[in-house]
């Protein structure tokens, strides 16, 4: 799901099969799956914060080296991965100018 100039809201019934890959600009994305869920979490926010109340593990991120005449150059990815439960089927989140909200949901199973 893709926005430019809005917020993205999301509740899930039951907890994706499939990837899922949410984008917007400016605005917040709130998505809530249900407890249990085990999933990594791919998350880009350039100029917002990152909320969840699932219990996260973090999970490294690829750094390139690239050798110069000054040395060496890292680079570094800009997204970033979390682990929810054991892990698996990655969902992505991504905005420039808002808030990324991942929570449990208190409805549904």
């Amino acid at each position: 799901m893709k926005t430019v100039n809005g917020k993205i809201t999301g509740v899930f019934n039951g907890n994706p099969a499939k990837g899922s890959s949410f984008e917007t600009v400016n605005g917040t994305i709130d998505v809530a799956f249900q407890p249990g869920l085990n999933a990594d979490v791919r998350l880009s926010s350039m100029h917002g914060d990152v909320f969840t109340d699932f219990d996260v593990q973090a999970l490294a991120s690829p750094v390139s080296v690239e050798r110069s005449e000054n040395g060496q150059r890292f680079r570094l990815d800009r997204n970033h991965k979390v682990r929810i439960g054991g892990g698996g089927i990655e969902h992505s989140f991504k905005t420039l100018n808002g808030t990324i909200k991942i929570r449990k949901s208190s409805g549904g199973k």
